[in-house]
Order: structure tokens, then sequence, then C-alpha cells
């Protein structure tokens, strides 16, 4: 591949290159450790259809890309949000 004229070029040899990943499931920012039952938005557990459940309200970083899903262990979840991160 030629190389333009006055390109920036960084020397990866050795070193290992990777595309942004993909989280396809996953409960990142659903779950509040110093909150107890009530930042534990994973498997909301008070009802088995949590459709109302947003993840949005509840979403922290991560990595390039997320799916955050909240109610994995309800018949009927909330819902999902996708994000580029």
């Amino acid at each position: 591949m030629a190389v333009p004229e006055g390109a920036r070029v960084i020397d990866a040899a050795g070193s290992w290159v990777l595309p942004g990943f993909i989280e396809a499931h996953g409960h990142v920012g659903v779950s509040e450790e110093a909150e107890g039952w009530a930042g534990q938005d994973t498997n909301e557990m008070t009802e088995p259809v949590t459709a109302h459940v947003r993840a949005i309200d509840a979403i922290s970083g991560g990595v390039l890309a997320v799916n955050v899903n909240p109610g994995s262990g309800n018949p009927i979840g909330g819902q999902t949000v996708a994000l580029k991160c």
C-alpha cells in the first residue's frame, strides 16, 4: 500500500491492532453495587413484566458500542438501548 507523502506513520511492528469491540448483550451501567436492591436494575425482580424499565436511565461508559439489556431474568424485560460509547 502506498503511503501518501507527509502522512503520519505509526510503527506498530510487534503489536496487535484490533477493531473496536461491540458488547452484544450486557448490563453496563444498570447495576449499582452501593445502592443495594434499589440500584440493581439488571434483573428487576419486583414484578415479572418490566417492559417499562429503560436501560438508558441507568447507563454508564463502555467499549466502542454496547447493547444494554434490563430484565434478563424476566419473562418480558424492559427496553434495550444500543449505544456508541
